[in-house]
């Protein structure tokens, strides 16, 4: 049916389908533009939202889109007329603006399907900051070949902004990639750079690179992961070793389980086998009690282990939050609490609130999943629990705690020193009579002062025998918490009867360097300890501050920052606790930084080094990968796409784990005095809760220099006598002089000075970073020469012999990506402390899709007699054409593509 050049008037004369619909039909699918309905009472004036300039109208489909604004009014439509090329089951799908515009559809008069305002984002391209085009699933429906009628209406009574670019029909999977039909390409790459546009991966067998071998057939077919014997590690249920490479993914919110299971099984042929489900059960509703439940979140999670535990694939559960929990209504019965301030700190002593979060808990973790039929707390393929995030007594958010509940606190405290001295009195005698303004004995309150005391810069003026007091505060809070973590782990054992590993809290301090000890002392009642812990660029909007804090924006200003050169800034520089097992449970190399490709690298190389039993990537909601550029990201080439090689040498185990570099021991009343302790950690920067542009640094004026992180595993234990603490010969290691770290297995070697590390064992080598500086990287089986200034080149061996003997090596290169149109210029800006101005670049334009990767230049040479071919490989990992390699003897060398991110070199057929 052509309706080529018809004109169906409502307001004005509106073309009909456009001829790139029909031709769309041709390739299986069903392609109409929004902008271009049969009839419509859509207004045809342009508004807000409408593109407002080339590079806009460059993101939409056809250069524009249908849009309203204003006040909603009934009865809202478009019409678009249809052909059906075969019989069979479509879905549609909707490319919208946002959440903005929940509609209901139908075709012909077949039943009405709704939209509604909490539909998952299956992508997201933004116009411009705050405008944004998302594709949607809308739902399916069986359809008849032959003419149709697609009506849509919106349905929204709250204002009626709402703007439609493309729909689609078709009875395929379908991965959004922006405003691109399926199966077509832009080609667009600015100079020296390469359009990263994969196929959507249907994870074809004929792949040469698909790590879903290394995962279970199914998580937790043998049982619960459990700590090892010593507690340090992770064992699966069968007992053998195991190392989370986790990406916190928000793809549940996908309502469709096919689409689920093919994003599990896109993730286990990268690397990954733990996801981080990251949304909380709490009652949203303002007149809610505090024991109701969002009964959404619950099965958002668990059809999230249900998909994810078919590819092998453990979850790690995120279910509170109290920064997440904007308003606390006065039917929650928390006495005294302000309506509209998050509960910090609250869980750990409000019995009411946790009355809550255990009602919240047997609805999620006690019901049966009606995905798997078995409750979560009965199913091994939950690994872990992480009871709550980001909330402690000794952050300054503490100081949120004010009025009713303060007061509250304070008798709680003071009946804690009747314990601890015998009476309030023989407390302030032991303090030498240090009072406080709100003591009030007659009341049985102590005064409480604020976590600020407990840091080194309080010293100056808090001298003498207040310090007593304050040590005194320290212990109570810490072990309050402590308390509360004892207390629910009894409640996750012993009523909801769960045996996955419990970690009770991932926060930082106040002052890190003298209150870690005793925040992670708390956390001793569970499993693991973990920490969340970010890096990235300076980076400043200079007009809207806050907006950098989420999102990357034309004008802001950035000052870029590479680990490289920056050890103590690694997120898996930590302190680990003895007996227990440790992770990063939310990180990543944050945007706009160009230096993202070293992070699945150091992060493989350090973690088995160091120990550490998982790292969890902050985040995607992307089915497959992203399509811009976002603040807190993992799904685009640089970190995803370098995810291969990276997690296979982690958790395979090809670099060796050091023996402890450093172990001290700390008795608790060290910990309470606030005393320096042997080796420091830095703590990260939170751009919503920290102050300044960047974390506080790891305190080099410790005994220990912090650089022994990268030198092996630094353990610390807490409670017991004093003992003598243990420390490696560091100055064989560590030189300071030259700026260079070597770890003590000789595997590792970071030279901080060039920003080079250098990887060499058995079976992985390679080199990550600056490394133009060097004409030519000699490893003891792999040299490798890139004329790159800064690249990621790894080679790994994927039939688990050395490199020198292997007959299937991966080569995997990681360059820099950015969005194509992506424009800088050099800059001089301020930051957000007084005084204070950086260097760096002010971002022009951040581009769109497709994404652009630097092309490589690199050439690498094996010396192994059984390899005689290289293939290169597309981003998905299937052949992409054979790469001419030269070989002397038994040396093979071959010039990597400069348009891939993986070669195979192989032993002939």
């Amino acid at each position: 049916m052509d309706h080529a050049g018809r004109r169906l008037t409502v307001f004005g004369p509106i073309p009909a389908v456009l001829a790139a619909a029909c031709m769309a039909q041709a390739a299986g699918f069903i392609w109409w533009e929004g902008e271009h309905p049969a009839r419509t009472s859509f207004p045809r004036q342009k508004t807000s939202f409408s593109p407002a300039s080339d590079a806009e109208k460059s993101v939409l489909s056809g250069g524009d889109w249908l849009s309203n604004e204003g006040a909603w009014r009934p009865g809202l439509f478009a019409e678009y007329e249809i052909d059906v090329p075969e019989a069979g089951e479509y879905t549609l799908y909707a490319r919208k603006f946002w959440k903005h515009g929940p509609f209901r559809w139908r075709v012909g008069t077949g039943a009405w399907h709704s939209v509604t305002r909490d539909v998952a984002m299956l992508d997201s391209v933004s116009l411009r900051p705050l405008v944004g085009a998302n594709w949607i699933r809308a739902g399916a429906l069986p359809l008849s070949p032959g003419a149709h009628v697609v009506r849509i209406e919106l349905t929204e009574d709250r204002g009626g902004t709402a703007a439609f670019d493309a729909f689609l029909l078709t009875r395929e999977p379908f991965v959004p990639q922006g405003k691109l039909k399926p199966g077509e390409k832009t080609g667009r790459a600015g100079p020296g750079m390469w359009a990263f546009e994969p196929d959507p991966d249907r994870c074809d067998p004929a792949a040469l690179l698909d790590l879903r071998c290394l995962n279970e057939q199914t998580a937790g077919q043998s049982g619960f992961v459990r700590p090892s014997d010593d507690g340090n590690d992770f064992v699966l249920g069968d007992g053998r070793p195991v190392k989370f490479w986790c990406v916190n993914t928000f793809a549940y919110h996908h309502e469709d389980m096919a689409s689920l299971r093919a994003h599990a099984r896109f993730l286990a042929k990268r690397g990954v086998n733990l996801v981080k489900f990251h949304d909380y059960p709490y009652p949203r509703g303002t007149n809610a009690a505090v024991t109701d439940v969002d009964m959404q979140v619950v099965r958002w999670c668990w059809r999230l282990v249900a998909a994810m535990k078919e590819q092998g694939i453990y979850t790690l559960i995120e279910p509170y939050w109290s920064h997440d929990i904007k308003n606390v209504p006065a039917s929650w019965g928390v006495a005294g609490w302000p309506e509209k301030e998050p509960p910090y700190a609250l869980l750990f002593f409000d019995q009411e609130l946790q009355k809550g979060y255990k009602a919240w808990m047997r609805a999620l973790f006690a019901q049966t999943n009606t995905f798997t039929g078995i409750p979560l707390a009965h199913d091994p393929a939950v690994a872990c629990i992480d009871m709550q995030t980001e909330d402690s007594m000794l952050f300054f958010t503490m100081e949120r705690v004010q009025g009713e509940q303060r007061a509250r606190l304070r008798r709680r405290y003071a009946a804690w020193l009747e314990k601890q001295y015998g009476s309030l009195a023989a407390a302030t005698a032991a303090w030498d009579g240090v009072t406080h303004e709100a003591d009030n004995l007659p009341r049985g309150e102590l005064g409480l002062y604020g976590v600020w005391h407990f840091t080194r810069a309080a010293v100056p003026y808090a001298k003498g025998a207040i310090q007593k007091r304050i040590s005194d505060q320290l212990r109570f809070y810490a072990e309050t918490m402590r308390a509360f973590n004892a207390d629910m782990m009894k409640f996750y054992r012993d009523e909801l009867g769960s045996k996955s590993l419990i970690i009770a809290g991932n926060w930082k301090t106040a002052d890190n360097a003298v209150l870690y000890d005793a925040e992670r002392w708390s956390y001793t009642p569970g499993d693991a300890v973990a920490v969340q812990r970010y890096t990235g660029p300076i980076h400043v909007n200079p007009t809207t501050p806050a907006r950098a804090s989420f999102s990357v924006n034309p004008g802001d200003c950035v000052a870029e920052h590479s680990v490289l050169k920056d050890p103590a800034d690694l997120p898996i520089a930590i302190k680990q606790v003895a007996g227990k097992g440790s992770m990063n449970s939310e990180s990543t190399w944050v945007s706009p930084t160009r230096y993202q490709s070293e992070g699945p690298f150091l992060i493989a190389v350090y973690g088995s080094l160091c120990g550490i039993d998982g790292y969890t990537f902050f985040a995607t909601s992307s089915a497959q990968y992203d399509q811009e550029m976002g603040k807190f990201q993992v799904a685009n080439p640089a970190l995803l796409g370098t995810f291969p090689a990276a997690a296979l040498l982690y958790r395979k185990g090809y670099v060796r784990e050091a023996a402890p570099c450093v172990i001290e021991h700390r008795t608790l009343d060290s910990i309470w005095r606030r005393d320096l302790p042997l080796i420091a950690e830095g703590g990260g920067f939170d751009p919503n809760r920290d102050a300044g542009d960047k974390g506080a640094k790891a305190d080099e004026s410790t005994a220990v220099h912090p650089l022994a992180f990268l030198v092996g595993p630094v353990h610390t234990s807490y409670g017991g006598p004093a003992r003598s603490n243990v420390v490696s010969d560091l100055s064989r290691y560590i030189h300071l002089d030259a700026r260079r770290v070597e770890s003590s297995t000789g595997e590792v070697e970071l030279d901080y000075g060039r920003g080079i590390c250098r990887l060499d064992t058995q079976k992985a080598q390679g080199v990550c970073g600056f490394l133009s500086a060097i004409p030519r990287h000699e490893l003891s089986t792999v040299s490798i020469a890139c004329s790159n200034d800064y690249a990621t080149i790894i080679a790994v061996a994927l039939d688990d012999q050395p490199l020198s003997s292997s007959s299937n090596v991966l080569v995997q290169v990681g360059t820099v990506c950015r969005p194509y149109g992506w424009r800088t210029e050099p800059a001089e800006f301020a930051g957000k402390a007084k005084g204070v101005t950086y260097r760096g670049e002010r971002i022009l334009s951040i581009g769109g899709p497709p994404w652009n990767v630097e092309k490589a230049e690199v050439t690498v040479t094996i010396s192994n007699r059984c390899v005689r071919t290289a293939t290169r490989l597309d981003s998905n990992g299937m052949p992409a054409g054979t790469i001419m390699v030269s070989r002397t003897g038994g040396v093979l060398s071959f010039r990597f593509p400069p348009d891939a991110l993986y070669a195979v070199m192989a032993a002939e057929e």
